[in-house]
């Protein structure tokens, strides 16, 4: 079982504004806090200046049909990726650099309310996890941005976001995908373009794409291909390390999660009511967020979610 924080945790817990109301976060929790801390402080500027940056994409897939403003979303309060800091910098100056679109950047859950929402076309979920749904909307400010998505709003998430709102039922189904476990950890799997004449993946070609990042499984249902357009998944007869650790795991009776039909989706698009929703479980490793095909990709996830790029 995992320990609840010390004393000395609990005074960091309460720096980042946790409410008496809220629970304490676990130990391994305030370490991914810490961690990322140090790392914003004193290795992303040059991490983000000499890898990130230099790869950022120059013009927009499409000509904005109006200037577009997007919510980015991260929560320094709850379980961190420090591949999150260079991602959430990345998608910053890529709407500056190619006209796509005008970032604005918050932690606040307050601002999913109804008429905040409203301001923009699109809100992009950087790496939100959701560990006893601190820093995180409450079931009002869930419903707000569900609703958000269905009258016609875009919503795009990476990695851990696909649990980030779990505390609410239709949430899951909003994405198109539900967490079961990352168990090929970063192993090296290949990865299929499902896409390959699409600007959502066309800048990985058609060929294998060789890949080491934490791969999420999903549960069906909400995942369904009959209502999900996948973009990449794992080339399953490709990747024999993936094929070895799900071996090994149901020789041990450990196979929950695990697909039978091995379908693993790494990235898709989904309508919700009147919106439009793009997940990839991509953005735990920093060499990901290093590559100008995936922020290519993520490009094209934000003009798709803003109205621009047609699916």
């Amino acid at each position: 079982m995992m320990k609840t924080i010390t004393a000395g945790a609990a005074a960091l817990a309460a720096a980042f504004s946790v409410t008496a109301a809220e629970p304490e976060l676990p130990a391994f929790v305030v370490g991914t806090i810490t961690r990322a801390e140090a790392y914003e402080k004193n290795q992303a500027d040059q991490e983000y200046a000499g890898k990130v940056r230099p790869n950022l994409p120059a013009e927009p897939l499409v000509k904005p049909a109006k200037p577009r403003k997007v919510l980015v979303f991260h929560n320094p309060r709850n379980f961190r990726h420090t591949a999150e800091v260079l991602l959430r910098r990345a998608v910053v100056e890529m709407g500056a650099k190619t006209g796509a679109y005008t970032a604005t950047v918050t932690d606040d859950p307050a601002v999913f309310a109804p008429e905040r929402l409203k301001e923009f076309d699109a809100v992009f979920f950087s790496n939100v996890n959701n560990v006893g749904n601190i820093g995180l909307p409450d079931q009002a400010g869930c419903q707000a941005l569900i609703d958000y998505v269905a009258k016609g709003g875009g919503w795009v998430g990476n990695h851990a976001s696909v649990v980030a709102l779990d505390r609410h039922k239709e949430f899951a189904g909003m994405v198109g995908g539900c967490f079961m476990w990352h168990p090929f950890d970063c192993h090296e799997t290949v990865l299929r373009n499902e896409t390959p004449s699409s600007p959502f993946t066309a800048a990985y070609g058609d060929g294998p794409i060789p890949c080491k990042d934490e791969i999420f499984t999903h549960r069906s249902p909400p995942y369904d291909r009959a209502k999900q357009t996948v973009l990449l998944s794992i080339d399953w007869d490709r990747s024999p390390q993936a094929q070895k650790i799900a071996a090994d795991l149901r020789a041990k009776k450990q196979a929950s999660a695990l697909r039978d039909d091995n379908d693993y989706a790494v990235s898709w698009i989904k309508p919700h009511g009147q919106g439009r929703v793009f997940y990839t479980s991509l953005g735990h490793a920093h060499e990901t967020i290093h590559d100008p095909r995936f922020l290519q990709h993520m490009l094209a996830a934000l003009q798709y979610a803003c109205g621009d790029l047609k699916p």
